[in-house]
């Protein structure tokens, strides 16, 4: 489990993420005015609008500038009710894998994109001298259904040189 307010990050910096993924962008661009810019969230609040009035939870009056408060909130990552994130994974028709995601993430369970990974080192020339050697090393690798990775460990017992 992770701090409750980090999950609650975590899942709005990959429900940004998602949303501006083809699948799902198709869904709210053609909300936008603006066809080449970043996420919009007027457009975004504009497709639960659509998604609540085709399911009948709200009337023909209903703007969609009511929700842009309630966008904005779970794209910054200040609020994420249960109810707002069932609401974007109904509208936006995630996909199982996508929805599981956010909801481990939100609710602070560790998932698979939580993992750190070094980036690649920048000049080349000698490595400065390390002062440890490594006496062992492990590795666990988790592989999901679709036979794709899901999961790294890497455990690794120095010894100071």
């Amino acid at each position: 489990m992770v701090d409750p307010a980090w999950g609650l990050r975590l899942a709005a910096r990959r429900l940004t993420e998602l949303l501006g993924e083809p699948q799902y962008r198709r869904r709210w661009q053609v909300h936008s005015v603006v066809r080449r810019g970043e996420l919009s969230r007027a457009a975004v609040a504009a497709v639960l609008a659509e998604h609540l009035f085709d399911a009948g939870e709200v009337d023909d009056g209903h703007r969609s500038r009511s929700l842009e408060n309630r966008v904005g909130r779970a794209l910054n990552g200040d609020r994420i009710s249960d109810a707002t994130l069932e609401l974007f994974i109904r509208a936006f028709e995630l996909t199982d894998e996508h929805a599981d995601e956010l909801r481990s993430l939100r609710s602070g369970r560790s998932t698979a994109r939580q993992l750190v990974v070094a980036s690649a080192l920048g000049a080349e020339g000698p490595m400065p001298p390390r002062p440890w050697r490594t006496l062992q090393l492990g590795e666990e690798h988790h592989v999901g259904p679709d036979r794709s990775p899901r999961l790294h460990h890497t455990r690794q017992l120095p010894e100071a040189v």
